[in-house]
């Protein structure tokens, strides 16, 4: 059964809501979050949203998912460890300047 998500990458749902791109790819997170909490509250039926990756450009979508709604219809089929794919996680982590500590090594001391 396939998960229903609010499309926030999607202009037309975008001005459904009477928003723009901005609830995705500005700063203000606490907007962002309240209408996350806005819509599990009121729309029951969804799973999660979608929206605009604010540090990937407009073709790249996120999605974000209500976990105690979603996980009963999820499978891992084939995940990878972090360990496993190391240099595309250095890789984003030079592109999106973030920091990053592999806390399943162990230390080296």
């Amino acid at each position: 059964m396939p998960l229903t998500l609010i499309d926030f990458h999607d202009a037309r749902v975008l001005a459904a809501y009477d928003l723009d791109e901005r609830i995705s790819v500005g700063d203000d997170y606490a907007t962002c979050q309240d209408w996350a909490l806005a819509i599990y509250r009121h729309e029951p039926e969804v799973a999660g949203i979608c929206y605009r990756a604010r540090k990937a450009g407009a073709t790249i979508a996120n999605v974000f998912l209500f976990a105690d709604r979603a996980m009963s219809r999820l499978e891992v089929v084939n995940a990878q460890r972090l360990a496993e794919i190391e240099e595309t996680v250095l890789r984003a982590a030079d592109r999106y300047r973030l920091t990053v500590f592999f806390a399943f090594e162990p230390s080296s001391s």
